[in-house]
C-alpha cells in the first residue's frame, strides 16, 4: 500500500494521520504470523514531517534522504508535525 501527499492529510487531521500508520503496522505485524507480507510506503512533500513511534517502533527516514540536507532541509529550518520521531518507514529494531 502507498500513501502519497502525506503531508496534507497530517496537517488536516495530524491525529488520525498517526493512527492510520499505527493501524498499519499493527496488520503487518498480524500478517507476518500467517506467513504473509504488507508493506506501506508513506510519501510526503514536507521534508521536516515527523511522527511519533508507529507501532511502539521508529519511523525512519530511507538511507538516501536520512541527512536533512539531502531533502533539501535546512538543518535549522522549522519542524512541522510532531518533533519526536525523524522519518518515514517503520523498520524493525529502529532500523539499527
Amino acid at each position: 500500500m502507498a500513501f502519497t501527499g502525506y503531508d496534507r492529510f497530517t496537517r488536516c487531521c495530524p491525529r488520525a494521520a498517526q493512527i492510520v500508520l499505527d493501524i498499519m503496522a499493527d496488520r503487518a505485524r498480524s500478517a507476518l504470523l500467517f506467513g504473509n507480507q504488507v508493506m506501506c510506503l508513506v510519501q510526503t512533500d514536507d521534508p521536516g514531517l515527523r511522527f511519533e513511534p508507529v507501532g511502539a517502533m521508529p519511523v525512519m527516514w530511507n538511507d538516501a534522504e536520512w541527512l536533512d540536507a539531502k531533502r533539501g532541509r535546512a538543518p535549522d529550518a522549522p519542524q512541522l508535525g510532531r518533533p519526536q520521531a525523524n522519518s518515514l518507514t517503520a523498520e524493525p529494531n529502529g532500523g539499527r
